[in-house]
């Protein structure tokens, strides 16, 4: 069967630097107009610290257009889920393009399917407030390329303005730093 070329990326994603962390600021504080950068700079410190996914910690990703702008952003980690097996979490995914919110999305589910797959994850857990870009990307997406089953969870907080999405900052910060 032959497939269609796909068209090459748009965006650079990668693992967040700490060089980004006041770039990527804008893109919670757009959704949490509450938070701190303080607070978002320890909140990435203790993100930075755990050692990564690939450590059993977490990882931050970003999706950065050609000009340098960030326009996606992620929290991953991996956990263990009695009926899934292990699990690539993603209890933060924050798009920020007016412009290709659907193009931004297909590139960091994407990459974050790569990313399961690279870890023997046959599940990708995520949560996001862009639900109508991810509607979109599993209506185009080929499901028979893929044997990752991508389950997208409603944020609990998610009519609570103000509110991350499923973890307050502080809870999540707080579990991290009991982690180590």
């Amino acid at each position: 069967m032959m497939t269609k070329p796909s068209a090459p990326p748009t965006y650079k994603i990668d693992v967040m630097v700490r060089d980004q962390t006041d770039l990527a600021f804008p893109l919670v504080q757009a959704l949490w107009p509450p938070m701190e950068l303080t607070d978002w700079r320890g909140f990435c410190d203790l993100v930075f610290a755990s050692g990564g996914i690939l450590s059993g910690g977490r990882s931050l990703y970003v999706a950065v257009a050609p000009k340098g702008y960030i326009r996606g952003l992620c929290l991953v980690a991996v956990s263990r889920d009695p009926s899934q097996g292990d699990v690539l979490d993603v209890p933060i995914l924050i798009i920020s393009s007016a412009a290709d919110e659907a193009g931004v999305t297909a590139e960091l589910i994407d990459h974050l399917k790569a990313i399961a797959w690279g870890l023997d994850c046959r599940t990708l857990r995520l949560m996001t407030l862009s639900w109508e870009a991810v509607a979109q990307y599993l209506r185009n997406e080929p499901h028979e390329a893929s044997s990752i089953q991508l389950l997208a969870v409603e944020p609990q907080n998610s009519g609570r303005s103000g509110h991350l999405p499923g973890e307050d900052i502080a809870d999540a910060a707080h579990r991290l730093d009991e982690r180590g």
